[in-house]
């Protein structure tokens, strides 16, 4: 299921020529990348065919994708890099609903001092 704050990353291919696959790589300053996800390419094909990955750990602030593409003999190529902007304050609770122990999750667009205060349905802190 697709959250609100996930990254859909989709492209297509006209043609593909020894493709092993793609490697779906990010940075968060544009200039040194992790790898995320293997997606599998279609190996030698004359079809079209289309391709996604959805980042559903996206950091706020700015976030860089680019695409390694693997022949099966080794050789890269890499291609143009996007920027998407995910400069909010976002939160999420894990382990929902809670039974003895959950996980709050805060995303802020820069860093600062956080105070939570959380209250039970019946109002206990």
């Amino acid at each position: 299921m697709i959250k609100y704050n996930d990254a859909v990353l989709s492209w297509r291919t006209a043609t593909e020529n020894n493709n092993k696959g793609f490697e779906v790589q990010r940075s968060t300053d544009g200039i040194a990348f992790n790898d995320l996800a293997f997606v599998n390419g279609a190996g030698t094909s004359s079809l079209m065919h289309s391709y996604n990955y959805t980042d559903v750990k996206v950091v706020s602030g700015n976030n860089y994708y680019r695409l390694k593409q693997i022949d099966n003999d080794g050789r890269l190529t890499y291609f143009n890099i996007i920027k998407l902007d995910y400069s909010k304050f976002a939160w999420n609770i894990l382990g929902n609903p809670v039974k003895d122990n959950a996980i709050v999750e805060l995303q802020l667009d820069k860093t600062a001092n956080v105070a939570m205060k959380i209250i039970s349905v019946k109002g206990a802190c």
